[in-house]
Order: structure tokens, then sequence, then C-alpha cells
């Protein structure tokens, strides 16, 4: 979803955006075996949805991640992880004092998730120890990590890096004892006294940290392990010196008042790590974002994570040929009313507002709610064009039908959208390299490629208030992005893909990786990654 673009009467644009509805269902905790021990996972969201693994911090077990805040995530089309580590929760664990294991074994165990669940690739975020293995894995295993998140955490050891506040250094120099870690409630309430001088001076909620700690105490048994246990461990390495390597794009989430790791810290990661951006919270210290932030969090995490915002240039510039065919079918005049559907960056939104001058655009990202919202603001506009947006309607026939609503009659519809997979070539060289399969295409589902057949198109858009249903073939070329290794990710974006990837046994996903980059680099030119692309322009009017 993109703001309304300012300037002239000319480049005048209104985009209205609402989050995605989804029906989620966090699945019932489970145990995944994973490198010998058992991991206690739960999951929110869609299993086929871009997923997020959550790393948690040192001593932390999955509730370290507010489920609130997995639902926020959840809801706009994610699939998110949360796990416990060994020795926390509800995961195999050793006595406390003598941890079987070291901290390489915590990053195998993340990168053995993602294998597991997430089809071998995926979004890893990571909290204070949790964004140490995230790094680690981003250095290492760049292969299984996409974007990056890394809240409350550093890039390590340095003498560039300034030490623990001295707030901090004087509490823990006069630590707590130890509880009887038979008692729930006294294990609760040292969790929530250790946590205290931890957490920015105007954000311990003491409320939120209590419930928290109570979950974890209560599916923790072996209490004494989970609170010592990482503190001992070897073997974590140190990825400072590599993160100059790191391919992918990060976000650095930090608090302004983090006494463990004080902001310089944030600001190294965000230096060192190529193109990384930073997010500086105020007030905040070392701990997960509070709830007051997450307006702020969610969303930076939303955008950094959504593959039609990270690849916008290569989205903008793949179907340049077919979007001037596109063009020349919407026609719009400068006094038109035009409703966008399926708007995504922007892109045809600002094209047809330079063309109506006079005239309005209100572009809709695809969402039962957006449509919702496009019918309150719309009413009886005349034009309504659709880039590659219609597609992905859950239910096409009631979503055409509350398009119609939104139209005058007589008004025109102009989409743009894929023929079927077979007829493009991209899909072509996806299938050899991965080895996938697709089942046929279920027009009433969200699938890509839903809308190009013509008498399934025709027979929807009729049934849904539509008339003079036409179809035109559009024979082009599409750019997946300047380079082999930009096409291969961008294509590795894409649900068929990640689905494909996921089919296969981990031991066959590396291979298939290269063998689809290696597919793409035959195809480079001096306009990039040029593949053969048909598409088929679909007009209607409002009855």
């Amino acid at each position: 979803m993109v703001g309304g673009t300012g300037g002239s009467r000319s480049d005048r644009a209104e985009v209205a955006g609402a989050s995605r509805v989804l029906r989620f269902r966090p699945m019932a905790e489970t145990m995944v075996g994973v490198n010998g021990v058992d991991l206690c996972v739960d999951t929110f969201g869609e299993a086929g949805a871009p997923p997020i693994l959550l790393i948690a911090g040192a001593s932390e077990s999955m509730d370290g991640w507010d489920p609130e805040l997995c639902r926020l995530l959840a809801d706009d089309g994610r699939f998110v992880i949360r796990y416990d580590h060994r020795d926390t929760g509800r995961s195999t664990s050793w006595p406390p004092g003598r941890p079987g294991y070291s901290g390489s074994d915590l990053i195998a165990d993340a990168a053995g998730l993602i294998d597991a669940l997430a089809g071998g690739r995926a979004h890893v975020a990571g909290l204070s120890m949790g964004g140490g293995i995230a790094q680690r894995m981003a250095v290492e295993h760049p292969e299984r990590v996409t974007p990056l998140t890394l809240i409350a955490t550093s890039p390590g050891p340095g003498d560039d890096l300034p030490p623990i506040a001295e707030r901090l250094r004087a509490a823990l120099a006069s630590p707590q004892p130890d509880p009887d870690w038979d008692d729930p409630e006294a294990v609760v309430e040292s969790i929530v006294v250790g946590y205290r001088p931890f957490a920015g001076p105007g954000c311990f909620d003491q409320t939120a940290v209590r419930a928290a700690a109570r979950r974890m105490v209560a599916r923790t048994p072996n209490r004494g392990a989970s609170a010592g246990n990482h503190w001992l461990l070897e073997g974590g390495g140190d990825a400072r010196s590599r993160l100059g390597g790191v391919r992918a794009p990060a976000l650095v989430v930090h608090g302004s008042e983090d006494p463990f790791f004080p902001p310089r810290h944030g600001e190294a990661l965000a230096r060192e790590i190529p193109d990384a951006d930073l997010l500086l919270l105020d007030g905040v210290g070392h701990q997960a974002p509070p709830r007051s932030t997450w307006p702020v969090v969610v969303p930076a995490i939303l955008r950094h994570t959504d593959h039609r915002v990270r690849f916008a240039d290569v989205l903008e510039s793949e179907t340049r040929a077919h979007d001037e065919r596109f063009r020349t079918a919407a026609r719009v005049g400068p006094r038109d009313r035009v409703l966008d559907i399926g708007c995504g960056s922007g892109g045809s939104t600002r094209d047809a507002a330079r063309m109506a001058g006079e005239g309005s655009v209100l572009g809709v990202d695809v969402s039962a709610t957006a449509l919702e919202e496009a019918r309150r603001l719309s009413t009886a506009e005349g034009l309504c064009i659709s880039r590659f947006g219609s597609m992905f309607f859950a239910h096409k026939e009631a979503a055409f039908t509350n398009i119609a609503r939104a139209l005058r009659p007589d008004a025109r519809l102009v989409l743009l959208v894929w023929q079927s997979r077979e007829r493009n070539e991209s899909w072509g060289v996806v299938r050899l390299a991965l080895g996938a399969t697709v089942s046929s295409v279920d027009p009433a589902g969200r699938d890509a490629f839903s809308l190009g057949d013509q008498a399934t198109a025709e027979r929807i858009l009729t049934s849904a208030g539509f008339a003079h249903v036409a179809f035109e073939d559009v024979h082009a070329p599409v750019c997946y992005g300047p380079d082999a290794a930009t096409a291969c990710e961008f294509a590795l974006g894409f649900s068929d893909a990640r689905e494909a990837l996921a089919s296969l046994d981990p031991v066959e996903r590396d291979p298939a990786r290269e063998r689809l980059r290696a597919m793409l680099a035959d195809h480079e030119t001096e306009r990039g990654v040029v593949l053969d692309g048909r598409t088929g322009i679909i007009t209607a009017r409002r009855r």
C-alpha cells in the first residue's frame, strides 16, 4: 500500500489501504525433531504464506514473543513461527549448570526449523541473543535467510562499542539470589525483578512482563536450567568480520535507552550490514518492542518482509512492454475518476494520476476490507483498472460484483492478467529448476494465473454484472531483474517457487536453487534477465 502522491493537480492520486483479512488458526504447540532434540513450536497464519522465524533471547522461551504481536504479523499474510530454545519451555533440557550443547547448536536448531517448517527459506527476526543467532545464520546459511530483522542486539565485541550502561552495571553487581525453582510464583517474581533494569525507564510494563513470565514458568518444567544454561555456552562464534558480505536486506530495531547494548551497537550493525535500515525506538531499553511501539514496529517489519516492496523496482520494470499495451487499452482521460484495484507499490495508480489531471484516481490494494473501503470512497467511478491485482481474489464473482457496485452504469473495466503458466517462460524455468508441479488452476482461488483463460474470465465477469467482455492477447518479453542473482531472489519469493522448494527434500534444495540461478543466468542480456511472457488485457463494461 502506498500513500497519496502530492504535487501538481495533474500528478495527484489517492490510495486507500487496509490490512489483508485472513482466517488464521494458531497451530497447537507441537514438538519438532531437529538436530537430535525436540523443540516445541507454535505457529500463526497460513502455512503457504511468507514465513517469519522468531528467535528469542537467552533464557527465553517462545513466550518472549507476545502472541498478539504474532497475530498482527499473521493477519497481514505472514506465516509466523516461534519456538522454545533448548533448555526453555517444553523443548529438550539438560541439568542446570551442565548444558550438553554449544552456541553453534542453537544456530543449527534455527536452520533446522527453517528446513522443517518453512521450506528452506524464511525471514529471520532475532531478539538479543536471538539477533546474534540470526546474524550467524545470515553469514553461514545465507540461502536460508531472506530479509533479516535484528532487535536489541549487537554485531559483537569491539573496542569501538560502548560497554553496559552504568545503571545496569550497578544492578548486575548485586544480583538477586536464585528463587525456589519449585515455587512458580517465586520464579515469576524473580523474572519480573530481573527484567526491570533492562527496560527503558518509561517502558517497563509490569503487568505485561508478569503475564509473559507466568506463561513462561507454567510451560517450563526445568526452570533452573532455563535460567542459567544459556549463559554458559561456548561456540557462538564471531560474525562481525563477515557482516559486509550479508546479502539479506536487514532491518535493525534498537532502543534509544538500551543499557545492555547502548544505541551505538545498533548503529554499528546498520552500518556494517550493506544497505541495512535502522529503526530507533525512543525510550525503549533492552527488551522486546513494547506494545506502545507496535504501531511503528509492526508496519516496519511487514514492509521489510513484503516481496512487492523489496522488489518494487523489478516489478515496475518487469512487464514494461505489457504495461504500454495496458495503458493504451485503459485510455485514461483527463476528467476520468479511476479506481485501481491491487495497486501494489502504486505504479499503475501514479500512471493513471498523471493522465487524469482534472479527475481523480483511487488505488486500493487487494483485500476484502480494501474492497469495502473502495465502495465507500469511490461510488460512481467511471473506470476501474487493475494491473496484475485482480487474479488474487479468493471469491472472484463476489469481488467483481462489489466492484461493479462501485462503478456507474456503462463504466469501463480494464484488467491486465497473466495467461496460463504453460505460456510463460518464467514458470517453465522454475518448473525445470525446482522440479515444480502444480495442480490445475482453480479460478475461484488466489492464483496469479486464475484469470488467464478467456472463457473463465468472461463467465466470472458476466455473472458479476459486466457486459461486452473482450480478451486481447499480449506477447512480449518480461524482465526479472538486472542480473541472475537478483532474478533468482525475485523468483523464489513467489508462492509457486516457495511451494516447489518446500516440496523438496532439504538436501535437494541448495542444488535446486543453484540450478534456478544458472538457468536464469542463461537469459542474462544487456537489458537484464529477459524471458518470454504472455499476458491478456480484459476489457468489459458495467451493465
